[in-house]
């Protein structure tokens, strides 16, 4: 007997978290105005490329559009049956349903679901089967909470107090790691290092390492640099862990 409590035993959706590449992908979102401006900002800025359907567009999104001219283009007009065609025939990784008109949404939320096609609702999610966490993006870190949508608010103030937490340093230690990266994937492929474990261990250490993430914080990139040649190159000679 599942005791109560337990996950298994609560309710509603259970939302699994991923991260997933939107570089050249696409996305569809019906309605440019308040409720569609974050989705088209977020798909944008994580490389998709944006269908707007909307026959009135909120000045915001107008100027993603000048800005992104490449990537957003803008139907104006209201959800239509070569909308459903597209859905269809699955040219969206993603759907938005973000007009203000219920019954617009559910004809756009039907047609994702007949064609298996992921499709979101804001502020709705006992209608979308995916839902959008809040976001903390410092170049390739990305931290993200949820509460499987019951109260997105609670989400994103979580996120501001992670935020906060991780003051500059962690942004240093970002940026040098995403400089140091091909340093890393040598490390990952170098057939000295032995077997995949032993290289994930050492790669491990490094993250973990103290003297480096005390020379980030003194802005020491030069050092942080030497010391990371200087762990893999005793590695190399030492790779057993």
């Amino acid at each position: 007997m599942i005791p109560p409590g337990h996950p298994s035993a609560r309710s509603g959706p259970g939302y699994y978290p991923i991260n997933v590449n939107l570089v050249g992908q696409k996305g569809l979102v019906v309605g440019a105005g308040r409720l569609a401006l974050p989705k088209v900002e977020r798909l944008v800025d994580f490389g998709a490329h944006v269908d707007i359907v909307a026959p009135l567009v909120i000045s915001e999104i107008q100027e993603i559009l000048e800005i992104h001219v490449d990537r957003v283009k803008l139907n104006r007009r209201n959800f239509a049956p070569e909308d459903v065609e597209r859905i269809t025939r699955r040219e969206y990784l993603l759907v938005f349903a973000c007009t203000n008109d219920n019954e617009e949404n559910a004809r756009v939320l039907q047609a994702a679901k007949e064609a298996g096609v992921l499709a979101h609702v804001p502020d709705s999610p006992e209608q979308s089967n995916f839902i959008l966490p809040s976001v903390l993006k410092r170049g390739h870190l990305k931290i993200s909470v949820a509460t499987d949508g019951l109260s997105p608010l609670i989400g994103k103030a979580l996120r501001q107090k992670i935020e906060a937490a991780l003051g500059t340093e962690i942004d240093k230690y970002v940026l040098f790691i995403d400089s140091m990266r091909e340093k890393l994937v040598e490390l990952e492929s170098d057939p000295r290092l032995g077997n995949p474990l032993t290289r994930r261990e050492i790669a491990r250490q490094l993250a973990e390492s103290e003297e480096i993430l005390l020379a980030l914080q003194r802005e020491s990139f030069e050092e942080a640099g030497r010391l990371v040649q200087m762990f893999i190159a005793e590695a190399r000679e030492a790779p057993s862990i």
